[in-house]
């Protein structure tokens, strides 16, 4: 944003950034303040988002990989115990306890025999999934408002720099380019700085939605995969 800033003030050698923002008035400053703040804090949530659903889209590929190779649900448990804070992970611990506690429960009759219940398997494994996704989808709400809010910003500033350039107008009674380029400048500067920060923020926005979906795709497909292997229990 600094350099779109410099390149469009910049009229001579010794013309700064400093320069044209010291110059500005005071709504102005806070307009441009304001958009820094977004653009830079929207920045690091991309790229940390960025990095950490990326991550888990290839470690969830991976443990289910992994899985396919175990022979028994034992197995597959000791295999999800190594991957602590990964969504597909966690289902499957939620299953296997969840299956567990139920055997516990009903107890050892050798007389009967008893499908679990996989209502309450369901249940334990959508709620360890929108845990998971709800981590996954906290901070993306700020690009969200980034994207929304910089523009109309940004367009304040516009509207304030050209009120001010006909302002100035008016107390000189001129309208000759150093008396109306100041609040021109501006409002030029405010228009290209609310982009600047909004455009990226739409772009991340609606990318790490996408992958967040792919996630809670594959994990909703995981969840049907576990019920129809649990179903065929019999304890």
């Amino acid at each position: 944003m600094l350099f779109l800033i410099e390149n469009a003030v910049k009229t001579s050698e010794s013309f700064s950034v400093w320069d044209f923002f010291s110059n500005i008035g005071i709504v102005g400053k806070l307009v441009l303040l304001s958009l820094v703040f977004f653009s830079i804090v929207s920045w690091a949530v991309i790229f940390y988002k960025w990095k950490q659903v990326n991550s888990v889209l290839r470690k969830s590929k991976k443990f289910l990989k992994r899985l396919e190779t175990a022979r028994s649900v034992q197995e597959k448990f000791k295999i999800a115990t190594r991957y602590p804070d990964l969504i597909v992970a966690e289902i499957y611990r939620a299953a296997y306890e969840e299956a567990s506690n139920q055997v516990k429960l009903k107890g050892k009759d050798e007389t009967k025999s008893y499908y679990l219940n996989l209502e309450s398997l369901e249940r334990a494994m959508v709620l360890k999934m929108n845990e998971g996704i709800e981590a996954l989808e906290s901070k993306v709400s700020f690009l969200a408002t980034t994207a929304s809010v910089t523009p109309f910003i940004g367009l304040f500033g516009t509207v304030w720099g050209i009120m001010d350039a006909f302002r100035q107008i008016g107390l000189q009674g001129s309208a000759d380019l150093a008396t109306v380029a100041p609040g021109i400048s501006e409002a030029l500067i405010n228009t290209a700085a609310g982009l600047f920060a909004a455009i990226p923020a739409v772009i991340a926005y609606n990318y790490l939605l996408r992958k967040i979906q792919d996630i809670s795709s594959l994990s909703e497909n995981f969840i049907l995969e576990i019920e129809n292997t649990f179903g065929k229990i019999k304890y």
